[in-house]
Order: C-alpha cells, then sequence, then structure tokens
C-alpha cells in the first residue's frame, strides 16, 4: 500500500547516464506527517524500503544505504515522533498496530 501511495508502481524507463532523482515530501497520516525520502524512485529493480530502529531513532545513521539506489528505489523514512516526520504525537498513535 505504501509503495502504491508513494508512486513506486510505476516504473518509467530511465537513461542510464541520467542524474539520479530524489524525491522528498511528507506523507500525512493518522497522528501526523510522516517524512520520506526516494533515491532514483524510476528504477527497475524491487524497492527497498529502510526502516530504522525505533521509537525515537530517526533513519540518519541508515543513509549509506543510498549507494543501492543504482538498480532499485531507495525509500527512507522516520516514524511518526522522531526524526524528520512529525514530532509532537498524541500516544494513541505510538502503537505497534499504528507501524
Amino acid at each position: 500500500m505504501i509503495v502504491r501511495r508513494l508512486g513506486l508502481d510505476e516504473h518509467p524507463s530511465q537513461d542510464e547516464h541520467e542524474r539520479v532523482e530524489i524525491r522528498e515530501d511528507r506523507l500525512p497520516v493518522a497522528g501526523g506527517e510522516l517524512w520520506y525520502r526516494i533515491t532514483n524512485p524510476s528504477a527497475q529493480g524491487v524497492p527497498l524500503v529502510v526502516v530504522h530502529g525505533g521509537p525515537g531513532c530517526p533513519s540518519y545513521y541508515l543513509d549509506a544505504l543510498t549507494a543501492l539506489a543504482d538498480e532499485r528505489p531507495v525509500v527512507h523514512y522516520d516514524q511518526l515522533g522522531c526524526g524528520r516526520s512529525s514530532t509532537e504525537v498524541s500516544d494513541e498513535y505510538l502503537t505497534l498496530d499504528a507501524y
């Protein structure tokens, strides 16, 4: 579902000499907004969704995985309550079911 909402279910062809595209935005969800960055969203490979530890530990330490975007889209995001996502979140949205 998230792959479809982020537009990763469509894969237009890409000239291999083009500069790698980076898409960064916030996605509205119950309880706030999720920050996400997609590196090389047009790549043909299976998308890699990078999930950081938490709660409270943002995705910064996983940035090196962007190097895998040469063959696939790489999606980084921060969970609610940390990093570049909404940080002031009600406890009712910080549950296992919410993730």
